[in-house]
Formats: C-alpha cells, sequence, structure tokens
C-alpha cells in the first residue's frame, strides 16, 4: 500500500496496512541528542519514523507578505523576537548551540488582537489574488496530478487550520 493509497483508507475509514504517517519532525536539539545516544546521521531520522510521503501542492494559504522576522530583545538566556506569522514570542537558551528550537516558545504578543486589527490584517496579508499565491510549478504540478495520480499525498504548507491558533489572541 503506498502512501496515497494509506492516507485515501484512513480518512475512509477503511482497512490499512499500517496507520499514515507524518510530522514536521523532532526539534534539533532531540536530534542532537539522539546523536550523542547512538543516532548515525541525521537523515536517519526519516526512516526512523517511517513517515508517509508527502507532496507539498505549491499553494500559499498563508499571510503573504509574512511579517519580518526580527529580534526584540536578547539576553544570556532567551531572545524575544517576532516571527514571520507576526506572534511575538519568547524562547529560552537553555538547549545549547546549534538548535534551532531548544523548546517550545512562549506567546506574547498576536497580530489580531481585535476586530479592527483582524480587518488590517485581512487586508494587508490575505489578497486572494496575491501573485505569489501559486508557486511557479503549480500548473505543471497540477496536470501531473491529473493524468499520473501520484503514489503520495499531497498537502497544503502550512494551511488555514494553523491560522486560527498562530493569528489572534485569546486573551
Amino acid at each position: 500500500m503506498n502512501s496515497r493509497e494509506r492516507f485515501h483508507a484512513t480518512m475512509r475509514y477503511g482497512s490499512v496496512d499500517r496507520p499514515w504517517s507524518w510530522e514536521m519532525g523532532p526539534y534539533a536539539a532531540t536530534v542532537d541528542r539522539w546523536l550523542k545516544e547512538g543516532l548515525r546521521s541525521r537523515a536517519d531520522v526519516a526512516h526512523t519514523g517511517r513517515y508517509d510521503r508527502l507532496e507539498h501542492a505549491g499553494v500559499n494559504f498563508w499571510q503573504d507578505p509574512p511579517f519580518e522576522v526580527r529580534v526584540i530583545e536578547e539576553t544570556s538566556d532567551h531572545t524575544i523576537y517576532q516571527d514571520a506569522d507576526g506572534v511575538t514570542k519568547e524562547k529560552k537558551k537553555e538547549a545549547g548551540a546549534g538548535s534551532s528550537f531548544p523548546a517550545m516558545p512562549r506567546y506574547l504578543i498576536f497580530p489580531v488582537t481585535d476586530r479592527a486589527s483582524w480587518r488590517k490584517f485581512r487586508k494587508e496579508r490575505l489578497d486572494p489574488d496575491s501573485p505569489t499565491r501559486f508557486d511557479y510549478f503549480f500548473s505543471d504540478r497540477l496536470e501531473d496530478w491529473r493524468t499520473l495520480s501520484p503514489s503520495c499525498s499531497t498537502t497544503i504548507p502550512r494551511s488555514s487550520r494553523n491560522a486560527l491558533r498562530t493569528w489572534p489572541s485569546t486573551s
């Protein structure tokens, strides 16, 4: 059973050879630890997890343009920064050098806090006619999907389901 067949069977409550599996992967600090504990190389992580194959659709449903990534404050034990989603976060530095995600950051400020900020955000960053909504190869990829019936599942990167977690403030 290939990844696409497994995904469709799972979504239709059908029989599968094993559960469909994909995730964004472990933090860099986790892989660093696994290397110290005997993992042979970073490339082994995908094989160890038995992740199913995904192909990205090439459609950007996320905000466009993204926010400027910038450091707001940096001390010896943490960094406060604004990410590409416009969220201000605090990240601890305790995991060591070379680790891009030592732990889950603490969310401090969100780009959408009220109706007015939502209207501004929507107008500036959610234009459906933005020329960068579709990647350069989207038309070719679409034709391949129609004719080749790929053996992998297709995903929309950073889909709108993440937006509800990332954009609004709940306070």
